[in-house]
C-alpha cells in the first residue's frame, strides 16, 4: 500500500508569519488568516448522531467546540468488544478508533492516515515539537490540525482523533496511539511484526533459518510475519527477538549481565 507522507515544508507554510519558539525552528502557532472548518453536522442539527465518549472525556476542554462532528454513534458503541482490553491510555484511544473505523469500513484509510502521521513525526523534529510542546496554545494547535486534515485529505475519524487528543491534553501521546493502532491493524490483517536484533548483520542463510524458527514459534498466531533485521554491536553476540509482544533475549550481553548478577548475589 502506498503511504502518503507529510510534506514538512508545506506544513510549515501554514505557520508562516509568526515568531519562532526560542532555540527551535518551529513557529509559535498558526497564522490567523484562513481557518479551514468542516461542519459535517451542525451541533444543533436534529440529525446529529448521539455521540459516545469513545475518545473524549466527559468534560469539554477550553479549546471550544470541535470543528469536526463526533462520528462515534451509539451503534458503534454496540459493536463487538475487542478480544483484549486495552491496558494503557494510548491503547484505549487506539481501540476506540479501531472499533469505529472497522464499523465504518474505514480501517485501511485510517491506517494510511496514521502512517502519514508517523512519517511526519519521525522525519520532522519541527512537527514532533509542535505536537509535544505546551508552548503552542491549544487554539493555535487546533487551527493547524484542522488545516492539516483538510490539506492532506485525512479521514474524518483521523481528524477526530487528533482534535480529541488535543482537547483532552493528550496530544503528546500521538506517536504511542499510532503504534497501538498499528498493532491492532496488523492483528486484524493476520500479520505479526517481528524485530530481530543481532550484533552483526545476518547472512541470507542465517535470515532464512531465523525466519523458519520464527514461523514455528508463532504457530497459528499470524498468516504473515513481517520481519525487520536490526544491528546493535552492544549485544556482543547472539540475538534479541521481539515477536509481537514477546521479547526473547539470547544475546551474549544479557548472559553476561545474568552471570554478573549471580556472582554479586550474597552466598
Amino acid at each position: 500500500m502506498a503511504v502518503a507522507s507529510f510534506r514538512v515544508a508545506s506544513f510549515l507554510r501554514t505557520c508562516r508569519g509568526l515568531p519562532r519558539l526560542p532555540g527551535t525552528g518551529v513557529r509559535a502557532g498558526c497564522a490567523p488568516s484562513t481557518i479551514f472548518r468542516l461542519s459535517l453536522l451542525s451541533p444543533s442539527s436534529s440529525t446529529s448522531p448521539s455521540c459516545i465518549s469513545a475518545f473524549s472525556s466527559t468534560s469539554r476542554s477550553a479549546v471550544g467546540p470541535c470543528t469536526f462532528c463526533r462520528c462515534f454513534s451509539s451503534a458503534a458503541g454496540a459493536s463487538q468488544e475487542p478480544t483484549m482490553a486495552p491496558k494503557t491510555l494510548e491503547g484505549r484511544y487506539a481501540y476506540a478508533l479501531f472499533r469505529v473505523a472497522k464499523k465504518k469500513n474505514a480501517l485501511d484509510k485510517v491506517y494510511e492516515d496514521l502512517e502519514a502521521v508517523r512519517s511526519g513525526l519521525e522525519s520532522s523534529s519541527e512537527f514532533r515539537l509542535f505536537v509535544e510542546t505546551p508552548a503552542v496554545s491549544s487554539h493555535q494547535k487546533l487551527d493547524v490540525l484542522n488545516q492539516l486534515t483538510v490539506r492532506y485529505k485525512l479521514d474524518a475519524l483521523t481528524g477526530n482523533l487528533l482534535t480529541t487528543l488535543l482537547e483532552n491534553k493528550r496530544l503528546p501521546l500521538l506517536a504511542k496511539v499510532v503504534e497501538a493502532f498499528d498493532e491492532l491493524y496488523r492483528k486484524e490483517k493476520g500479520e505479526l511484526k517481528c524485530v530481530v536484533t543481532s550484533a552483526a548483520p545476518l547472512s541470507p542463510q542465517q535470515q532464512s533459518e531465523v525466519l523458519a524458527a520464527l514461523k514455528k514459534r508463532a504457530g497459528g498466531q499470524a498468516k504473515k510475519l513481517l520481519v525487520d533485521y536490526v544491528v546493535n554491536p552492544q549485544l556482543m553476540g547472539g540475538l534479541v527477538v521481539r515477536l509481537g509482544e514477546q521479547v526473547l533475549d539470547f544475546s551474549v550481553a544479557s548472559r553476561l549481565e545474568r552471570l554478573q548478577a549471580q556472582l554479586l548475589a550474597p552466598l
